[in-house]
């Protein structure tokens, strides 16, 4: 962490080098692979939890059009580019458009590390770059399934991808509406069982 630090580099860096070392590609010092992957998945978890605490969408529609576009135009600008260039890679249509999502989507686990430890994720510039996480996560959501049988594709497939995403977005606002701030409300009155008074 110093030495990432003294070349300014974000702490997210020094934490996926450090696992690369010792994990079993390396020098195997942690070699439990199914831990490792249930931790990971814990943190990531923990991680778009905090984001989700600090991101406003109210606030985030207030935010320039731009943020709904240049995912857009940037998943686009990437499989033209990739096409052009299909001859060079030696890969077909179905590759090309799989590598431009990949190569277009950021990761939204490194980004907001990044924001939060260098606590900007509520500044301008924060605000803009999980506004554009956010759209490009959605576009993913639509994108995967269509993806996994783009080789069948139809109409049905649109509308069924579609309909199970309408459905996400309702149940995620029902919960966020009525069920969330209840269970949050109830926390914050049993306070006491969630930190104990300490008898001195």
């Amino acid at each position: 962490m110093y030495i990432f630090n003294r070349f300014k580099q974000p702490s997210i860096l020094a934490y996926i080098v450090t696992g690369i070392l010792i994990g079993p590609l390396v020098f195997g010092w942690v070699s439990n692979t199914e831990e490792i992957i249930l931790l990971s998945k814990i943190g990531i978890a923990f991680l778009l939890f905090s984001v989700g605490i600090s991101t406003d969408l109210k606030q985030l529609k207030k935010i320039n059009v731009s943020v709904f576009v240049l995912p857009v135009i940037n998943i686009i600008l990437t499989f033209l580019l990739l096409m052009l260039l299909k001859n060079l890679f030696v890969i077909d249509f179905v590759q090309a458009l799989y590598l431009s999502f990949i190569l277009s989507f950021s990761s939204t686990m490194l980004v907001a590390k990044i924001l939060l430890d260098n606590f900007e994720i509520s500044s301008l510039q924060g605000k803009i770059s999980i506004g554009i996480l956010l759209v490009e996560d959605f576009i993913a959501i639509l994108a995967i399934p269509i993806l996994k049988d783009v080789l069948n594709f139809s109409s049905v497939l649109i509308f069924t991808v579609i309909g199970k995403t309408i459905i996400l977005i309702v149940l995620a606002f029902l919960l966020n509406k009525f069920v969330y701030p209840v269970i949050i409300k109830q926390t914050f009155k049993s306070g006491p069982g969630f930190f104990p008074t300490l008898n001195w």
